[in-house]
């Protein structure tokens, strides 16, 4: 188009030229530091600036789908009542995915089941409460760290961000996520921990109370010995069967 029917000035269009000559990104002119866009007023030789406020680049960023650039612009640039506000609003989302989540920890979570994992415990907290489950990645994990799966100080991840979803849930649901304290409460017993040792770490969410672990162990302990008990229990019908036939005496109902 000839220089009449341009719609920026002389000086923004080649500013923009050489941007695009240098193979720039567009998301330069976007970024959060750049709470302004000059307008150029032709008025002799003199260009006035013109400050866009907050509600406009935020606008802007929206209407090119960068929320992720808006709500970081509100949080930095909107004060202590948008920081307080958005606070406010992940913390009421977090309470919700927990307490919306409670039907989904059914599967998974045997109090009997000695084999604990963490991929498939994880697997359901990522799929029950993603947001909770993102924002405990993100306190333990960078982006660089969480590509091998350990934390920013280098130690494994999974343990660790298993444990404080653990936690977290098992003090909202007590009866349906609780494999992680019964097998702290089974390793404090067999290791010989007196009872006040488990009643502090229960205190904290580890493990259960003293009695919780005594009651699991015996819930546990009442299938060691079934195989044992129904081998007997054939071979006594089996050999009153053969007397019977023998005619030697009746056997008597066990």
């Amino acid at each position: 188009t000839t220089q009449k029917n341009r719609f920026l000035c002389v000086t923004c269009f080649h500013q923009l030229g050489q941007l695009f000559r240098s193979h720039k990104k567009w998301d330069e002119l976007a970024s959060p530091s750049t709470i302004f866009e000059e307008t150029h007023v032709a008025t002799g030789t003199t260009h006035h600036r013109k400050k866009t406020t907050l509600q406009e680049t935020v606008t802007r960023y929206v209407a090119r789908g960068k929320y992720g650039l808006a709500l970081n612009t509100i949080y930095k640039k909107g004060g202590s009542s948008a920081r307080k506000s958005i606070t406010q609003s992940l913390q009421y989302l977090i309470r919700r995915e927990i307490r919306d989540s409670k039907p989904s920890f059914k599967e998974g979570n045997n109090p009997l089941q000695v084999a604990f994992k963490w991929s498939s415990f994880l697997h359901i907290v990522k799929k029950c409460c993603p947001l909770l489950n993102s924002t405990v990645t993100a306190a333990l994990a960078t982006r660089s760290s969480l590509t091998k799966k350990k934390t920013a100080k280098g130690t494994k991840l999974r343990p660790i961000k298993g444990g404080v979803l653990a936690m977290i849930l098992h003090q909202n649901h007590p009866t349906k996520v609780r494999s992680f304290q019964i097998l702290n409460g089974l390793q404090l017993y067999m290791s010989g921990a007196k009872r006040k040792t488990i009643t502090r770490y229960n205190k904290l969410g580890l493990c259960l109370s003293n009695t919780s672990v005594l009651n699991t162990l015996d819930e546990i302990t009442k299938s060691f010995d079934k195989p044992v008990r129904m081998w007997r229990t054939a071979w006594e019908r089996s050999k009153c069967q053969l007397l019977q036939t023998q005619g030697m005496f009746p056997c008597s109902k066990h």
